[in-house]
């Protein structure tokens, strides 16, 4: 990565590039990503669960994630598949998970609230929401299924974790 006269190298870093586009934020989120694992480096997983909102009221939670194992993918990409999946997060945590026919995964996000950083988001109604995130929360998962033995897997200080809320937390500055 160059930048004017700065140069940095990343060698062996594992990560991503990914967005939220739209013409509005989501009313309330919770986005988790894991770039390895710390027993399966190239294992990964993504995983959100948002309420959208038709007019003023806002629809009940869905659950969609992508994880990768052992060469194998198990995902829940759609709302109707999320109707086989949960989610209940608060800040700081997160607990999940989702069965599909034989794929079974269970999981949480934990970050403390030292490591949490929070920014305010002006929505394109003039309003604010607050987003929280963390780089370094910890992550346990356990997955079973024809596909993967039962396994649990934990990302330790290497998960990200960010809500999005209406709701101000005094335990953690707002940075902008």
């Amino acid at each position: 990565v160059e930048l004017d006269d700065a140069r940095l190298v990343l060698d062996g870093w594992t990560g991503s590039v990914n967005h939220n586009w739209g013409t509005r934020h989501t009313p309330a989120y919770a986005f988790g990503q894991v770039c390895g694992f710390d027993d399966a480096p190239d294992s990964s997983m993504e995983i959100v669960t948002a309420r959208a909102a038709i007019g003023p009221f806002l629809l009940p939670a869905a659950t969609l994630f992508v994880f990768r194992h052992a060469g194998q993918e198990f995902a829940v990409r759609s709302i109707l598949g999320s109707l086989q999946t949960h989610g209940r997060y608060q800040p700081f945590s997160w607990a999940f998970g989702g069965r599909v026919r034989d794929q079974m995964i269970e999981g949480e996000i934990i970050a403390e609230s030292a490591d949490v950083i929070g920014l305010t988001y002006t929505d394109t109604d003039g309003g604010s929401k607050f987003c929280y995130n963390s780089a370094i929360a910890n992550c346990r998962v356990q997955v079973a299924g024809r596909a993967f033995e039962r396994r649990e897997l934990l990302a330790t200080r290497r998960a990200m974790f960010e809500i999005l809320t209406d709701t101000l937390h005094d335990e953690v500055p707002l940075l902008a």
